[in-house]
């Protein structure tokens, strides 16, 4: 990165008071360089643009300052997908207290406030203006935050959108709520407001059927009442009944076909009850939205593991990674999933960090195990196993790992009670069984193989094919 192009900004836990700190450095560089073209200072400026950055999570990543304003918003807003991914202010706006939509006036842009470092990449390459910011902080650190010092574009290429830029910029006067099409976002009637406020009392006093009560009757006398929709689903998700609640969800969507409003509720309410079809088909609808929401592609890499499809997983979360650290759960499926692809060693490298912060997890170590085993290190793999079951001796995949691990080392005997044990635990395993045939194999108990053969044909015949396949190999997982 170019010297003293980038000013560290902290994100901070309320950003209703502000949305983020920072050091001296930046400060002392606002006040030099950015507040002659604001005419504020930095927590004054912050301040005023409160309300748009504090809703968001996470809170934006980098701040683009550009020399000075220049006719380019509205080509910005459309490649932007929709406003959170890019906020851009102008300078005179700010200065003056003056929103960029006030009707009949076109505003440039000097500063874009970028939500993540993925974000930033995707506009790379959709527009020349990003290119060179991009190739400065390509390198910085996902989670990194802060203002970024940006050259003035290229002075060819903004005469080359000029004659598309009033009609852009009138576009973006018009994209707003873009998930709420078809839904009225005016203020509601009277009488509708003071049953939907009641019925909103009764819910929050725990009075749950008079509340829903008041909904129904709310929507039978006003049906496009939209906001009674969303009460009554999560009242039902309160009370633990996701299948109401997603008859809710469907309900509001066959009201309101053309709104995405109701999409990633569904896809949450779908996701809980294990249902990742269903999930998929709301994500999917989201997604033509805006395929660079953080959460949105948070919420497919995890229907993407479930349904099994572990190469548009592995994808999805890198991509993940590249918004900001991946949460614990998220970073121990992506470890998973690479290790169903075939990288194990990336995978063993991401389950070894994750011990660095939780060093006595047993799936963790069982995970560590079970790679190390797999990948030419069986008495390491032993180790953690053994580890893992002195926590937790009813673990039943530890057990199958261990018993891995000593099929690994050739130990026979060792390797065929441990998967012994693990189907004890869990008499459908579907991996045990298919190791403790490989166990048989390799020690030539012929009987004892033919015994178990005949079993697993009945109950997972699938794992007696992929034996059979396998049988003589030195087999990876």
């Amino acid at each position: 990165m170019n010297e003293g192009k980038w000013f560290q900004l902290r994100r901070e836990d309320d950003p209703d008071e502000l949305p983020y700190s920072w050091p001296k450095a930046t400060r002392k560089m606002w006040k030099e360089q950015i507040k002659p073209r604001t005419g504020m200072g930095i927590r004054k400026t912050f301040a005023a643009f409160g309300k748009d950055i504090a809703r968001m999570d996470p809170t934006p990543a980098i701040v683009v300052v550009f020399p000075r304003d220049y006719a380019m918003a509205g080509h910005l807003a459309s490649i932007r997908k929709v406003f959170d991914n890019l906020q851009m202010r102008n300078f005179e706006c700010i200065r003056n207290n003056v929103s960029m939509r006030t009707p009949g006036t076109y505003f440039g842009a000097g500063m874009a406030i970028v939500w993540t470092k993925y974000v930033l990449r995707k506009l790379a390459e959709a527009s020349p203006a990003f290119q060179p910011i991009w190739r400065d902080l390509q390198d910085l650190p996902p989670g990194e935050c802060g203002i970024y010092l940006a050259d003035a574009p290229d002075s060819a290429w903004l005469a080359s959108i000029r004659k598309d830029e009033p009609r852009l910029f009138e576009g973006f006067r018009e994209a707003r709520h873009l998930d709420m099409v078809g839904l009225d976002l005016s203020n509601p009637p009277g009488p509708a407001k003071a049953l939907h406020d009641r019925a909103v009392e009764f819910l929050q006093a725990g009075e749950r059927e008079r509340g829903e009560a008041l909904l129904e009757d709310l929507l039978d006398r006003w049906p496009d009442y939209w906001r009674a929709y969303v009460d009554l689903i999560c009242s039902a998700r309160d009370r633990d009944n996701l299948r109401q609640a997603y008859a809710f969800v469907r309900r509001a969507q066959a009201r309101f076909p053309h709104s995405l409003s109701f999409d990633r509720i569904g896809a949450d309410c779908a996701s809980q009850r294990g249902d990742w079809r269903r999930a998929e088909w709301h994500l999917k609808r989201l997604w033509g939205l805006n395929p660079w929401d953080p959460h949105l592609m948070i919420r497919y890499a995890r229907v993407a593991f479930e349904k099994q499809e572990y190469p548009l997983a592995a994808k999805l979360y890198e991509e993940c990674a590249e918004h900001g650290p991946l949460g614990w759960g998220a970073q121990f499926n992506y470890g998973v999933t690479l290790g169903r692809i075939n990288r194990g060693r990336e995978a063993l490298a991401v389950f070894k960090a994750m011990e660095k912060q939780d060093a006595k997890n047993v799936r963790l170590l069982n995970n560590i195990g079970l790679l190390l085993a797999g990948g030419g290190r069986p008495l390491e793999g032993l180790d953690y196993c053994r580890r893992a079951l002195q926590m937790d001796p009813g673990a039943d995949c530890v057990w199958d790992s261990l018993g891995f691990a000593y099929l690994k080392l050739k130990k026979y005997r060792e390797a065929r009670r441990a998967f012994l044990k693990a189907v004890e635990l869990a008499p459908a395993f579907p991996d045990a069984w298919r190791h403790l045939l490989h166990a048989y194999y390799q020690d030539g108990d012929a009987e004892r193989l033919e015994s178990a053969k005949a079993y697993v044909a009945r109950v997972l015949p699938g794992e007696l094919a992929r034996f059979e396949k396998e049988k003589g190999t030195d087999i990876p997982d």
